[in-house]
């Protein structure tokens, strides 16, 4: 792995609603597939984090949200990148979720988190929301 290389900033929704949190299945077309994730992704340059989780919400789910406050950043390296993720809690204005990116979505109960198969970015806050 390149040392040098450039941390990519990432924003992550955390949704919850009535005792569950959403999760999506990493898209069939993209690296890291069989993962589950919170909603997000990268930030454009220039972008805060929570205009691309606005972004990305509506890319990914076709629902527009509102990003509340940022709950938890963490670095991870992968070994073909390092990222910074930054998880912000987030209300979606409907409750219709159109899979856009060809991915599943399911409202897990926030105590079970801990036994989804998370990207390993997200699985420290999977844990700490499922105590």
């Amino acid at each position: 792995m390149n040392t040098s290389q450039e941390r990519i900033l990432v924003a992550a929704a955390v949704v919850r609603k009535n005792g569950k949190t959403l999760v999506c299945s990493r898209p069939r077309h993209s690296s890291l597939t069989g993962y589950y994730e919170f909603p997000g992704g990268k930030c454009e340059p220039g972008e805060t984090p929570e205009l691309c989780i606005v972004r990305e919400i509506k890319e990914e789910l076709g629902v527009l949200c509102c990003p509340f406050d940022r709950i938890y950043t963490l670095n991870h390296d992968y070994p073909e990148k390092k990222v910074k993720v930054v998880f912000i809690r987030c209300f979606l204005l409907s409750d219709t979720l159109t899979p856009l990116d060809n991915q599943d979505i399911k409202w897990v109960e926030t105590k079970n988190l801990s036994g989804v198969n998370f990207l390993p970015a997200d699985l420290p806050l999977a844990n700490m929301l499922a105590e």
